[in-house]
This record gives structure tokens, C-alpha cells and sequence, in this order.
């Protein structure tokens, strides 16, 4: 497939629909001050791969107006109109797994991370893990149309064990408190519950019920003390950078609950008939996967860590450079070149059997370990070629929602 020129609106999630079906008139004429006119654009159907072109897309601030031929467009001649001639419409893309306030990880994240969202065409982001109260307000700017940045589906803080690993944390040490914490996240507008891994085996279940019981839904980590199969069959609704993927494929998942468990153990015991079983189940399930390949490859693979004449470093904040890249760097360092290059391969190897089996993907671009350039992966991986073994450009279109 040839490389295009992509033409990405900001601020819009597409319907995927409306990309291939005329959206009716209203009875009431919209104000050409409202309104944005792409003219002579090519529309790409993501559900069918088709290019439409010569289309005009009418926009009434952000809603779609119409899609319909530029010939038979009709539209006020003053209202805004951009000739998109020569450029391709796609839906806004989603970026699945972010964290957006994240203690002292990410600073000025409002002014840098969420126009550079918008700018790289994430129209929409999953965040996993933030201080809840300040996301929300940042939610309810972008709504007004007070600050630049795209929708925001958020958790709020993660769920983790007794001493929590990371900010944005509550610890979870007994069934009661995984209770609570969820009651309390739902009552504070959390779109839904993100799961660390230390969280103990009773607390896991009981979160698990409470979220089925207050109709919430529960993503993220598998936690170590239990099976990635239990949580796929609790109704878990996505697992996130296949944590629970290599355990479920090993012989020697028994003793990995333990604690037991290695990078070596991990690859040494792989067993390809479990991971067909466990792919089948997940697919069964709608368990999604969100892999984080593109974190995989920055934060475990460090083949590369000179990029002072890459162009994208230019986005790049000092602080991030300095403490964040400087931090993944250090925990990188500490894992065997062997080990992080079979586990690599090992991913790809994971997505491929869970893609033949029918699982669900979503698209991600995570925080900037070392070396994951701001916002910008979830375009350039995505459409490199290089995001999903075994799935086409079409499908990686289709992500993540």
C-alpha cells in the first residue's frame, strides 16, 4: 500500500457510518458561522477500505453536517471552506493506552501532551491512570471549547496492591477496600476501574464483582495472583501490555502465581497449544488486548538511544528527556539484551495467535519511556506497517473502538 498523505480533522471522533452513508439534511438551516466546508476531499471507508472521492464534508461545529459529492454539495458560500484537494479523510484516531496526570512523571502536560494529541489526529484517548478531579476539568475545558485536546474516556487513579508501585495509586489490601474504592470511583464519575498487578487474589475478585454489581467496567493489569482466563471469564473487558498472556502460555503457570516467575521462565515454557486455548477463550469473551507494542519497543529494546539529530525530539519536553526517559532507561539497562529481544519477539508472536483466534486490538501510544516520542506513535506506528503481525492496513484503521 502506497503511502497517502493523511488528512486528520482535529477535535473529531468520527462515526464510522457517517463516512459512508449521507447524513440528512436538518429542518433548520445551521449559521455559516458554524459551519466548516471540507471540499474535494477523499473519504476513506474504513469498514470496506473504498476511497470516495470528490466528496464534501460539512461541518457544524462538531457534528457531521453532511457527506455527500462535491458536485451536489450545497453550502453558504461565506462559511469556512478548505480545498482538500489531493488529501485523504480518515476517522480520528483513538490512543488507548495514556497517562495524563501521573504525579511529577509528566509536567505541563495540559499545554504540551493534549494539543499534540489533536495535532497528530488522536481525536480520543483511554486514559489509564490520573489524578481524576484534574483530568475531568480538562474534560469539561475541551467540551466547552476553552482548551485544545481531544475526548477523554478516564479511570481516575489505578487500583494496586498494599504499596502501590506507581503515582496516581490507591492501595487495595483487602476484599473491602477493592470494594469501597470501586463504590467510591463510581460515585466520583470514573468511567470505569483500571487494575493494577499487585493486587491480592481476594481484593481481585471482589473488585471484579463489585464492578459487574455497579454496572462499571473493569480493564488493565492482570494482577499476578490470578489467572488471565479467570479474569477473561469475571468479565474483564480489556487486558493491557499482554500481562496474563505469556503466564496463560506457559506450562508453568501454577508456579508463576507463586511468584516464581522470570523473563527466562517466562520464554523457556512457552506452550503453544495453552496460547491457543487462551487466544480462543479471550476471543470468546470479547476480552480485548491492548499490547502497548509500541511501549514494548521503546521500553524494552534499547537498541537505539542517541536521537539528538531525530526530528520529532523538537516535541519532546526537557523534564521528559531528563527524568522520565532517564528513569525506563535505568530499569532497561537492568534486563539482558537476550531477554528483552526474545520477549519482543514474543509479543508479536502472542498478538499473531490471538489475531488468528478472533481477538479483539486496540490502539495504543502509552507514556514516553525511553524512547517513545511525544504522541506522535500512535499515527506512526499505526500505519508504518509495523503495528499488528497479521493484520492489514485496513484493520489497524478500523481500531480501536
Amino acid at each position: 500500500m502506497k503511502r497517502l498523505r493523511w488528512f486528520v480533522l482535529p477535535f473529531l471522533a468520527f462515526v464510522l457510518s457517517a463516512l459512508s452513508t449521507p447524513v440528512p439534511a436538518r429542518a433548520q438551516n445551521p449559521s455559516p458561522n458554524d459551519l466548516l466546508v471540507l471540499t474535494n476531499v477523499t473519504v476513506v471507508d474504513v469498514r470496506t477500505g473504498a476511497l470516495q472521492p470528490e466528496q464534501t464534508v460539512i461541518l457544524e461545529r462538531n457534528h457531521i453536517y453532511s457527506v455527500g459529492p462535491s458536485k451536489s454539495a450545497k453550502y453558504p458560500r461565506n462559511a469556512a471552506i478548505v480545498n482538500c484537494r489531493g488529501l485523504f479523510l480518515i476517522p480520528g484516531l483513538w490512543d488507548m493506552h495514556v497517562h495524563l496526570v501521573f504525579g511529577d512523571w509528566f509536567p505541563d502536560a495540559k499545554d504540551i501532551s493534549l494539543p499534540l494529541f489533536v495535532a497528530n489526529g488522536v481525536t480520543g484517548v483511554r486514559g489509564m491512570g490520573s489524578t481524576l478531579e484534574i483530568v475531568q476539568d480538562w474534560r469539561n475545558e475541551i467540551e466547552a471549547g476553552r482548551l485544545i485536546g481531544p475526548r477523554i474516556l478516564t479511570s481516575g487513579p489505578m487500583l494496586d496492591g498494599p504499596k502501590p508501585r506507581f503515582p496516581s495509586s490507591i492501595a487495595i489490601a483487602t476484599p473491602e477496600e477493592g470494594r469501597r474504592a470501586v463504590t467510591e470511583l463510581k460515585s466520583r464519575g470514573a468511567d470505569f476501574i483500571k487494575l493494577q498487578s499487585l493486587i491480592p487474589r481476594d481484593a481481585v475478585l471482589a473488585i471484579a464483582e463489585e464492578a459487574k454489581k455497579q454496572e462499571i467496567a473493569f480493564e488493565g493489569h492482570v494482577p499476578d495472583a490470578v489467572r488471565a482466563s479467570e479474569m477473561s471469564e469475571a468479565g474483564m473487558k480489556s487486558f493491557e501490555h499482554l500481562i496474563g498472556i505469556f503466564e496463560g502460555s506457559s506450562s508453568a503457570e501454577d508456579d508463576f502465581l507463586k511468584g516464581n516467575k522470570t523473563e527466562g521462565r517466562l520464554l523457556a515454557t512457552y506452550d503453544e497449544a495453552r496460547a491457543t486455548s487462551l487466544a480462543t477463550m479471550l476471543a470468546k469473551n470479547q476480552t480485548w488486548q491492548c499490547p502497548t507494542l509500541v511501549w514494548e519497543r521503546g521500553g524494552n529494546l534499547l537498541d537505539v538511544s542517541d536521537f539528538s539529530g531525530d526530528s520529532r525530539v523538537k516535541y519532546v519536553p526537557g523534564s521528559w528527556k531528563n527524568k522520565t526517559w532517564k528513569r525506563f532507561t535505568e530499569e532497561i539497562e537492568r534486563m539482558t539484551w537476550r531477554h528483552a529481544r526474545n520477549l519482543s519477539r514474543r509479543s508479536w508472536k502472542s498478538c499473531k495467535c490471538c489475531t488468528k483466534r478472533g481477538c479483539n486490538f486496540l490502539r495504543e501510544r502509552i507514556r514516553p519511556p525511553a524512547f517513545i516520542f511525544s504522541r506522535a506513535s500512535a499515527c506512526t506506528k499505526s500505519y508504518s506497517g509495523s503495528w499488528q503481525p497479521g493484520s492489514r492496513p485496513l484493520r489497524r484503521c478500523k481500531l480501536p473502538h
